[in-house]
């Protein structure tokens, strides 16, 4: 399984830089470079109440399995990423469009 780091602060999964899904899944069929991917996993938390009352996972996962369209990365491997670690950005992202897979490498 590959090692995630999230710095999406605003998804109600994100507990202190990891994500408290059991798995995730990138998008990004035909991505050219990690602005063109991101995590459709992204559930946005923009505060008004305890984080905890929004949040379906709590518990940080170290681990996990990645789902992924993106074709062109070389961790792509039959929809599955074997990356190592995976490393997820979008800081002030508010949905999902504004998050995007930094490990992403493209394979031509």
């Amino acid at each position: 399984m590959t090692k995630l780091k999230c710095d999406v602060a605003h998804c109600s999964s994100n507990e202190h830089g990891l994500c408290c899904r059991p798995e995730i899944r990138i998008s990004g069929n035909h991505a050219q470079g990690s602005a063109d991917t991101c995590c459709c996993s992204f559930s946005a938390y923009l505060g008004g109440g305890a984080q905890n009352s929004f949040r379906t996972y709590t518990t940080p996962n170290r681990q996990m399995p990645i789902d992924c369209t993106a074709e062109t990365c070389v961790y792509n491997q039959n929809g599955i990423c074997h990356a190592k670690e995976v490393k997820i950005d979008g800081a002030s992202a508010v949905k999902a469009g504004q998050t995007c897979c930094q490990t992403f490498t493209t394979n031509g």
